[in-house]
C-alpha cells in the first residue's frame, strides 16, 4: 500500500489518499487541511476582520470592498521573524554588556537547527494580504460586480462626457446611492494603498537603510498582485452621482498621461515597474513544498496581469519604449528565461492573457493593437535575447534609441551613448529624476553618473 498526498494551491487543501501498488486508489481522499477554513476561524482578529468584511460584502455591502486594502497594507507577517531575532539580539548583547559572566547558555553537542516549515506553514495562515487578495478573486470570479452598474468604457466615457443633454436616464443603470464624499472616500482608499506600496518599494530600491541583496517575499508578491487587480478592476471605472440636481461622472483610476499613482498609466510605471525592479535577483526561497508551490502559482498570475494591465493602456509614440522594456522584464523575471520552456509555456500564456481579457470590463482603444505588437514583436525580441544569452553571443555597440539587455538593470531604453560606451539608461524602476524628467536614475546618488557598459545584448526593437 502506498501513500498519496496530494496539495492543491488553487483550492487550498491538502489530502491524503490510500493506493496499491498499481497506483490504484482503494480508499476515499482524507481531507488533512483545509487554507481557507482555517483562515477563516484563525484566531488573530485581524484576520476575523477580514472575514466579517468579506462576509458584509456577500451580503451586498460592496462599498466594502476597498476596506479591505487597509489589512493588507499594515501586514507584516514576514516581519516578525527578523524582528523577534533583532529583539533576541538585543537581549543577547545586552546580557554580554553586563558584569555578570552568563551562565551556561546551550549545550552545542544537541543543538538543532531551527525548522523554518512551522513558520512557513504559518504565514499561510496569517498573511493578512494573502487573504485580502483570496478575498479579491473570487469577487471576480463569481463575477459580483462592486457597484452593480453597467460600467462606462472609457471610450465612450470620452465621447459622451461632452454630450449630456439631461436625457441620460437610460445611459447607465445605477443601482447604490452614490454621493461625491462616498466616492472620494473609495478613492483616496484605493491611492492611498498605491502610494504605501509605492514608498515601501522605493525604500527597499532607493532608501538610506535598503537591505543588500533583498529578494521579494511572497507577502511582497501578494501585495503586488493585489495592486494589479485593482488596476484591472478599477482602471477606466465611472460612476454617476448627483450634485446640486445635476449628473456627473467621477473616475476612480482614470487612463490619463500624468504619471502619479492615482491613474492607470502611473501605476504601471510607478509600481509595475519599481516591482519589475525589485525582482531582479529573484525570490525568496522558501523549504516548505505548499509555500513554494503557493509561490509559483502567484509568480505565474503576476506573469499574466502584469502583460495585461501593460497592453491595456494608451502609450503615446514617445512612451513606446516604456511599454517595451516593462513588457521584456515582465518575460525576464516573471516568466521564463529558458528559450524552450518559453516556446513550451507560450500556447498556455497566450491562452490566459487572452481570458484575462475577455474578464475586463473596461478597454481601452488600442488593447487590440497592443496584443499583437506583443505577439509579434516583443515575444520575438526576448526570444532573441534568450538564444544570445544561452550562446554568450554578446553585442559591444549600440546607438541612441534601441533597447538592450544588461544584467543586473534589465531591460533599458538607451537614451544617449558615446564613443567610449558611457550609457544613459532609461526603464521604469529607475528613480524619476525631475531635472530630465525621465526613469534615469539607477542610484540615488546626486549627481547622476552614466553607465559604462562593455558588453550587453540588443533587442531588435
Amino acid at each position: 500500500m502506498k501513500t498519496r498526498l496530494d496539495a492543491s494551491p488553487k483550492i487550498g487543501r491538502v489530502t491524503v489518499q490510500l493506493a496499491n501498488m498499481e497506483d490504484e486508489f482503494v480508499s476515499n481522499k482524507l481531507l488533512v487541511s483545509d487554507y481557507f477554513h482555517l483562515a477563516k476561524t484563525h484566531p488573530n482578529p485581524k484576520t476575523e476582520d477580514i472575514e466579517r468584511i468579506y462576509s458584509e460584502i456577500q451580503n451586498g455591502e460592496l462599498s466594502k470592498v476597498l476596506d479591505l486594502l487597509h489589512y493588507a497594507i499594515i501586514d507584516e507577517t514576514e516581519n516578525e521573524e527578523s524582528a523577534s531575532i533583532l529583539n533576541s539580539r538585543k537581549t543577547t548583547d545586552a546580557k554580554r554588556d553586563g558584569n555578570n559572566e552568563p551562565e551556561k547558555l546551550y549545550d552545542l553537542s544537541s543543538y538543532k537547527p531551527i525548522e523554518h516549515s512551522a513558520y512557513e506553514k504559518s504565514l499561510l495562515l496569517s498573511s493578512l494580504s494573502l487573504r485580502v487578495l483570496d478575498v479579491l478573486k473570487f469577487i471576480h470570479s463569481k463575477s459580483l460586480s462592486i457597484n452593480r452598474q453597467i460600467d462606462i468604457s472609457i471610450d465612450e466615457q470620452e465621447e459622451n462626457l461632452g454630450n449630456i443633454d439631461g436625457n441620460e436616464k437610460n445611459e447607465v443603470k445605477i443601482v447604490r446611492n452614490l454621493s461625491f464624499a462616498l466616492l472620494k472616500s473609495e478613492k483616496r482608499k484605493l491611492t492611498s494603498y498605491f502610494d504605501n506600496l509605492y514608498y515601501n518599494q522605493q525604500e527597499l530600491l532607493y532608501g538610506n537603510n535598503r537591505p543588500q541583496n533583498y529578494k521579494p517575499t511572497l507577502t511582497d508578491l501578494t501585495k503586488y498582485l493585489i495592486t494589479l487587480e485593482l488596476i484591472l478592476e478599477y482602471g477606466g471605472k465611472t460612476e454617476k452621482y448627483d450634485e446640486q440636481e445635476k449628473q456627473h461622472f467621477f473616475s476612480y483610476l482614470p487612463f490619463s498621461n500624468n504619471y502619479d499613482n492615482n491613474n492607470v498609466k502611473g501605476c504601471c510605471l510607478n509600481l509595475i515597474g519599481d516591482f519589475l525592479m525589485l525582482a531582479r535577483t529573484g525570490f525568496k526561497e522558501y523549504e516548505f513544498d505548499y509555500t513554494k508551490k503557493k509561490v509559483e502559482e502567484l509568480k505565474a498570475d503576476a506573469l499574466v496581469n502584469t502583460i495585461v494591465c501593460l497592453i491595456n493602456n494608451y502609450w503615446k509614440d514617445g512612451e513606446m519604449h516604456y511599454f517595451f522594456s516593462m513588457l521584456l522584464n515582465t518575460l525576464h523575471y516573471l516568466g521564463w528565461k529558458n528559450i524552450d520552456d518559453f516556446e513550451n509555456n507560450f500556447d498556455d500564456l497566450q491562452i490566459k492573457i487572452n481570458l484575462r481579457i475577455s474578464d475586463l470590463k473596461q478597454r481601452t482603444k488600442g488593447l487590440e493593437q497592443n496584443l499583437m505588437v506583443f505577439y509579434y514583436k516583443v515575444c520575438p525580441a526576448f526570444k532573441k535575447v534568450m538564444k544570445q544569452l544561452a550562446e554568450k553571443n554578446f553585442d559591444t555597440l549600440a546607438v541612441q534609441g534601441q533597447i538592450i539587455y544588461k544584467s543586473p538593470w534589465g531591460y533599458s531604453y538607451v537614451q544617449s551613448v558615446n564613443k567610449i560606451n558611457d550609457f544613459t539608461l532609461v526603464r521604469p524602476g529607475f528613480m524619476w529624476d525631475d531635472v530630465k524628467e525621465d526613469y534615469i536614475k539607477h542610484s540615488p546618488d546626486e549627481i547622476y553618473l552614466p553607465l559604462r557598459l562593455s558588453s550587453f545584448i540588443c533587442t531588435d526593437l
